[in-house]
C-alpha cells in the first residue's frame, strides 16, 4: 500500500512508560494471537478478539544518554474482559543520545514478528507497513528542549 507518516508525540517522565499506538485493528490479528498462546501469553482456549498493536517505551536518562526499552504489545479482548498481553521475550533496550533518531523494531532475531506487528490499514483499506523512528528530547519542567 501507499505510505503514510503518523506522527504520535508521547510524554514519558524519567523512569515512566507510555505507548506507541502502531494499529487500533491490527491486520494480522490471528497470527499475533497464535504467536501469544505458543509462548504462554495467552491460553490455547482463550477467544481473542479486538486486536490492536502497540509498542510500550520505559525511559531512563543520564546526562545526555536516554535508555529505552520497548515491549511489542496487544490490546485486545480476552472474552468480555480487556487484556494487554506484552511480547516480553522481545523486549530490546537501546541507547539514544539527546535528540538523535532511531527506528523500533529492527532486530534481526525478531524480523518474522515485526514483519507481522508493524501493519497497519492505510486510507484504502490495504495493509501497510509501518515504520516506528524514536527522537527522545529531555525536556525541562516547562517543556522547553535541554541540550547538555
Amino acid at each position: 500500500g501507499d505510505s503514510a507518516v503518523s506522527t504520535q508525540i508521547i510524554n514519558v517522565i524519567d523512569g515512566g512508560t507510555a505507548a506507541i499506538r502502531v494499529s487500533t485493528d491490527a491486520p494480522y490479528q490471528t497470527w499475533l494471537v497464535d504467536y501469544a498462546k505458543h509462548y504462554g501469553y495467552l491460553r490455547r482456549e482463550d477467544i481473542v478478539t479486538q486486536v490492536g498493536a502497540f509498542l510500550r517505551v520505559k525511559v531512563r536518562a543520564v546526562g545526555d544518554v536516554i535508555s529505552i526499552w520497548m515491549v511489542p504489545e496487544i490490546r485486545c479482548m480476552v472474552g468480555k474482559r480487556p487484556r494487554r498481553v506484552a511480547y516480553t521475550r522481545l523486549e530490546t533496550n537501546v541507547k539514544v543520545r539527546n535528540g538523535a533518531t532511531m527506528t523500533a523494531g529492527g532486530s534481526t532475531e525478531a524480523t518474522e514478528f515485526y514483519n507481522k506487528f508493524l501493519v497497519g490499514f492505510d486510507k484504502s483499506g490495504s495493509r501497510t507497513r509501518m515504520t516506528v523512528t524514536v527522537r527522545p528530547t529531555i525536556e525541562d519542567a516547562d517543556g522547553r528542549p535541554v541540550r547538555e
